[in-house]
C-alpha cells in the first residue's frame, strides 16, 4: 500500500503549509531593533562587523559601496553623453572636433540657457544633471561638447554681448 506523505493515518488530507509572507515594515521593524540592539556594528544587512568611527558602515562595505556608485555614475555618464553626441557616438558635437575622451567631455545647453535652467530648480551639472536628463527622457535642449568647445562657446557668447553693448552706446545722438 502507498503511503501519500501529505495524509493522516486516517487516510484524511492535511492542509497543505501556507508560507509565511511578511510585509516590508515588519522587516524594518525587525531591523530597526537589531540596529538598536547593536549599535557598534555595520548597518549593511546582515554584516557584524565593527562600524567605522562616526560613520554607519565598516570599512569593507563603505569601499564597496563608493565603488559601486562610482561605476553607476561613470556608465550614466557615458550613456547621456554618447546620447548627445556626434551620431550618437561619444563625441564632440563641433564642426571637425574628434574628441572622444570621455574625461574631457561634458553636456551643454544648446540654447546657453544652463543658469536659468539652475535657477528654476534644474538639477545643476554632473551626476544630478544627467540623472534629471534620462529621467525627463532626453530632452533635444543639450548637446555634447568637449571642454575647449565648451569655453569656444562662452567666448564667442561673450564677444557677441560686447559687440552688442558696443553698437548701442555708439549710436549717434539725434538733433531735435
Amino acid at each position: 500500500m502507498e503511503t501519500n506523505p501529505k495524509s493522516t493515518r486516517a487516510g484524511k488530507q492535511l492542509p497543505e503549509k501556507k508560507e509565511k509572507v511578511y510585509s516590508t515594515k515588519y522587516h524594518a521593524v525587525k531591523a530597526r531593533e537589531w540596529r538598536e540592539n547593536n549599535p557598534e556594528a555595520c548597518t549593511a544587512s546582515g554584516c557584524r562587523l565593527p562600524r567605522l568611527e562616526g560613520k554607519s558602515l565598516c570599512e569593507h562595505h563603505r569601499d564597496g559601496n563608493y565603488i559601486n556608485m562610482q561605476k553607476s555614475r561613470d556608465a550614466r555618464k557615458l550613456k547621456v553623453l554618447t546620447h548627445y553626441g556626434k551620431d550618437g557616438t561619444l563625441q564632440c558635437f563641433w564642426e571637425g572636433c574628434t574628441v572622444c575622451d570621455p574625461d574631457m567631455l561634458s553636456l551643454d545647453h544648446k540654447n546657453d540657457d544652463g543658469s536659468i535652467a539652475r535657477k528654476s530648480g534644474y538639477d545643476g551639472c554632473g551626476d544630478g544633471l544627467y540623472r534629471a536628463v534620462i529621467r525627463e527622457g532626453y530632452p533635444e535642449e543639450f548637446q555634447t561638447l568637449c571642454h575647449n568647445h565648451q569655453w569656444k562657446k562662452e567666448i564667442m557668447r561673450r564677444h557677441s554681448l560686447r559687440i552688442s553693448v558696443v553698437t548701442t552706446t555708439d549710436l549717434p545722438k539725434t538733433i531735435e
